[in-house]
């Protein structure tokens, strides 16, 4: 379904929830001659409705998700700034007590540096007035403060605290928070993929046969259907090791040892092997690439890896500080 087609405006989906009659409420940030969210709700999820348009300020790069606070109304959380080193980012709530059609903002933190600026908040409300929600942060990877920030809430929203926690690993990513799947909106059927980068959902194939399976077919009605596709399972990227076999087909095995043939052909069936299924584990898919390649590179078809040093990581370091995520024909201009 087509939600938004504006042709002066480059839209970007941000944000998702549901209203106090449990219809569907998507956050659409437009950039064009203006800055603007768009908030429409679909009670069907054919037809949208576009029900509030903000321009607030300071104007947020995202409004996140929504969720219900009692005896508040519908809550998100908002961040504004232009990734740089600067004393210029802040963020803050956004509040509706009349089901998303009016927003009041509030601005909990203003003037802040990069590096203490939390973006990007997954929050929950866990009852008695108690919010919390994690957030990424915006520090270079080898920074010491390099830890996602937790928010958090004893009375409602009036008041936050904010504190680093040990969530170091997982770098840039935006956070999903799960208090308790059981206690989601669709329990039964919402699938989790533990540690999938958003951005390369496109490269895990057990999401995409999941896809096509729920697109084309009727036998997954939930998360029980199917042992195939259980409810969780793991974030992966195959395009790494799709490429290293392509690269083996082209290999001329009449010219090898017998002994890395045959190392070859068991690495090349084991990467198959783990490819063909749709349940996954931590370590299959990186041990079963490690294994190809190192096999490949014996084959004399590929070079052995070599961290060689990154000569441009100082120069881009240096614009993303002093510039933020500004493009090259917006760094011109200043």
């Amino acid at each position: 379904s087509k939600v938004v087609n504006t042709p002066d405006y480059g839209e970007s989906a941000i944000g998702k929830g549901v209203d106090e009659n449990g219809a569907m409420l998507l956050w659409v940030r437009c950039v064009g001659a203006d800055w603007h969210h768009d908030l429409y709700r679909s009670s069907d999820g054919v037809s949208f409705e576009r029900i509030a348009v903000l321009r607030p300020d300071p104007m947020p790069m995202q409004i996140t998700d929504v969720i219900h606070v009692p005896t508040v109304g519908l809550m998100c959380f908002w961040f504004a700034g232009r990734y740089r080193d600067l004393p210029e980012n802040s963020w803050g709530t956004l509040v509706s007590t009349d089901n998303g059609r009016t927003w009041k903002q509030t601005v909990v933190e203003a003037n802040l540096m990069k590096a203490d600026w939390p973006t990007e908040q997954c929050g929950i409300y866990l009852g008695d007035g108690r919010i919390i929600a994690i957030t990424r942060c915006e520090v270079c990877d080898d920074c010491p403060q390099r830890r996602q920030f937790q928010l958090q809430s004893t009375d409602f929203g009036k008041t936050w605290t904010k504190m680093r926690t040990n969530i170091g690993d997982v770098k840039i990513s935006t956070p999903s928070l799960i208090y308790d799947a059981s206690t989601g909106l669709l329990p039964d059927t919402t699938f989790y993929f533990k540690n999938q980068r958003h951005d390369l959902t496109q490269h895990n194939d057990i999401i995409l046969k999941l896809a096509m399976n729920l697109i084309a077919h009727d036998d997954i009605k939930d998360v029980y259907s199917s042992p195939d596709f259980p409810q969780f399972n793991y974030g992966r990227n195959v395009k790494n090791i799709l490429e290293l076999l392509d690269k083996a087909k082209g290999v001329n095995t009449k010219l090898l040892l017998p002994s890395v043939k045959k190392e070859l052909a068991g690495a090349v069936a084991n990467a198959n092997e783990v490819l063909s299924k749709t349940v996954d584990t931590a370590d299959a898919l990186p041990n079963a690439e490690a294994r190809l390649s190192k096999a490949l590179v014996k084959a004399g078809v590929k070079l052995p890896e070599v961290q060689m040093p990154d000569v441009l990581a100082p120069f881009s370091a240096f614009l993303f500080k002093h510039f933020g995520t500004n493009g090259f024909s917006e760094l011109l201009k200043k």
